[in-house]
């Protein structure tokens, strides 16, 4: 079981590789996307810029910014929509400009009405133009990513396929282990109050369980008799001190449910 959980462990590190590479060709399409689009937007907008200005070009929007006094502004954001909001690439068939407003008259704020006035002049000239250019680059470098994206959705898909047989083994491990030798949980020696809390019942659990060991199921295993050894604080009159003791108890008809809960929540501290 352990070489093969090895070898399932192996094949992921595989897949993870080529999901990593695949990533890497994904940002270079990104990339060489968003140079066309930065092309096709100074084509039509460069003209509408001031010295200083720069275009941050994003898939679905571009901001025009401007050096203010002590940072750099978006004076204006032009979006790409799809009105029938087809989410395909192909269909935008809308320029959308959002800008804030002010009662400010100073220089800057007249110049950036002024570029706002420009590039409205723009759109209402060119709106077609530069939807169907865009639409072209989007549809283009789509063909692309598609296939890209898919692939690492497949390779992503079959890790967690992957990483739920390893629990499934890992599980079944535990779970002979139980029926079998019994499972050990190991703290520091004076640390016991971190060892694991069963519930018996819905009113009734037991603390610093150290080992735990199923000795029979009911027939439709979802219950079981079980051995816990259980560790706790106990004064010695005769040293004066309070000695760590273990206790042996049986209990019977626990829910399985319970102890796999009361597992997976401790198996760090489980002894392999």
């Amino acid at each position: 079981m352990t070489n093969k959980i090895q070898i399932i462990r192996e094949i992921i590190l595989k897949n993870d590789s080529e999901i990593d590479k695949l990533s890497e060709v994904e940002k270079e399409i990104k990339s060489n996307r968003a140079d066309e689009l930065n092309q096709l937007f100074e084509k039509y907008f460069f003209d509408c810029l001031e010295t200083g200005d720069s275009l941050k070009v994003g898939s679905e929007s571009f901001d025009i910014r401007r050096p203010a006094e002590l940072r750099e502004d978006s004076i204006m954001t032009i979006y790409v929509k799809d009105s029938t909001y087809s989410y395909e690439s192909g269909n935008a068939d809308k320029l959308a400009v959002s800008f804030y407003t002010t009662s400010h008259t100073d220089e800057y704020e007249l110049r950036r009405m002024v570029t706002i006035g420009k590039v409205g002049q723009i759109i209402l000239d060119f709106e077609d133009d530069i939807l169907a250019g865009y639409n072209q680059i989007m549809v283009e470098y789509d063909k692309q990513l598609t296939p890209n994206r898919k692939a690492q959705w497949e390779l992503d898909k079959k890790n967690r396929d992957l990483y739920f047989e390893i629990e499934s083994i890992q599980k079944a491990q535990l779970m002979n282990k139980l029926e079998s030798d019994g499972i050990e949980f190991a703290i520091e020696e004076d640390k016991y109050y971190r060892l694991p809390e069963l519930d018996i019942r819905f009113d009734w659990s037991v603390r610093g369980v150290k080992k735990i060991k199923v000795l029979k199921k009911t027939p439709s295993g979802k219950s079981a008799d079980i051995e816990l050894q259980v560790t706790y604080n106990s004064y010695n009159t005769d040293k004066g001190k309070y000695e760590q003791v273990v206790k042996t108890d049986t209990y019977e008809k626990v829910r399985m449910d319970k102890i796999e809960r009361m597992l997976s929540y401790n198996k760090s501290i489980i002894v392999s």
